[in-house]
């Protein structure tokens, strides 16, 4: 069981709105911590191992970390991609390779981090500053809320787009899925799914 540590205020919370979770082959848990901005990586026993902020693996402190350094949501006015550190990050995923896929709402990209916490890959439409920006193409995302892994493809629910983009295992889009009625939250995958 993975708990807040109690403290005077909100800010001493560990965990802050989590809405996303996974876990790797070691045992070890991951989680989503939207409301703070971070992925949190757990041992199997619950001791906090180290903080994603969307750029670089932080060192943990009581409080699971600082938002990252300098603030770096994306605005359309901000840096590069590897400048830009999560802002609500909702969905995960993890691959064989324990390669970690988050699903980076408000940031409008899917990150790819390694096992540690650096940043592989960001996916999705980017502005001529290098930030990224809401989408409609294919490989591009609005609001992108979930992401899933099979042994061939990688789906992610890109809710504001209202569907879900289908890709192989090196991100080329191979499909969408319309989903009219409904906005799409966290998505269910599996190899009975890619027929």
């Amino acid at each position: 069981v993975i708990k807040n540590q109690e403290g005077p205020g909100d800010k001493d919370k560990l965990l802050d709105k989590p809405e996303g979770v996974a876990v790797d082959g070691d045992g070890s848990i991951l989680v989503a911590n939207t409301g703070k901005d971070q992925v949190l990586k757990f041992g199997p026993q619950g001791s906090l191992l180290a903080v994603f902020d969307g750029r670089t693996p932080l060192v943990p402190d009581n409080r699971g970390g600082d938002r990252g350094k300098g603030g770096g949501k994306n605005d359309d006015e901000k840096g590069k991609s590897e400048e830009i550190s999560f802002h609500k990050p909702t969905g995960l995923a993890l691959d064989e390779a324990a390669k970690v896929y988050v699903a980076d709402r408000n940031n409008n990209r899917i990150v790819i981090l390694s096992s540690t916490g650096t940043v592989l890959r960001s996916l999705g439409r980017t502005n001529p500053q290098g930030g990224f920006i809401p989408g409609k193409g294919p490989g591009e995302f609005n609001k992108p809320t979930g992401v899933a892994i099979s042994s061939s493809r990688i789906a992610v629910a890109d809710r504001n787009n209202g569907r879900v983009q289908i890709f192989d295992r090196d991100f080329v889009f191979i499909r969408q899925i319309r989903l009219d009625e409904a906005a799409p939250g966290g998505i269910p995958y599996g190899e009975e799914d890619e027929e």
